[in-house]
């Protein structure tokens, strides 16, 4: 049986708590649900300034690469931002 989003979300959520927070204190996580059955991941770090979109893949993919592959290929959008690279007009929390 699949899982519900609100399960893969919460899953989610809690594992990048678990394993992402640690690494870089006072990053924001915010998990969603997407369209369909996809999952939108949004992290803010000040950890990401002045690195590269591929540093902070880095950082964060290794982390989600250890979810199962039921939540893992649900996760359609990952953003990796700064508080200052937040588009105006997009809320956030």
């Amino acid at each position: 049986m699949r899982k519900s989003n609100k399960s893969a979300i919460k899953k989610i959520q809690n594992h990048l708590q678990e394993h992402f927070l640690p690494l870089h204190p006072g990053s924001k996580i915010e998990v969603k649900k997407g369209y369909g059955k996809n999952i939108h991941i949004l992290i803010i770090s000040e950890d990401f300034t002045g690195v590269s979109v591929k540093q902070r893949d880095e950082m964060v993919w290794p982390i989600l690469e250890k979810l199962p592959e039921e939540e893992l290929f649900r996760i359609s959008l990952c953003l990796l931002w700064t508080e200052e690279e937040i588009p105006d007009g997009v809320a956030v929390y």
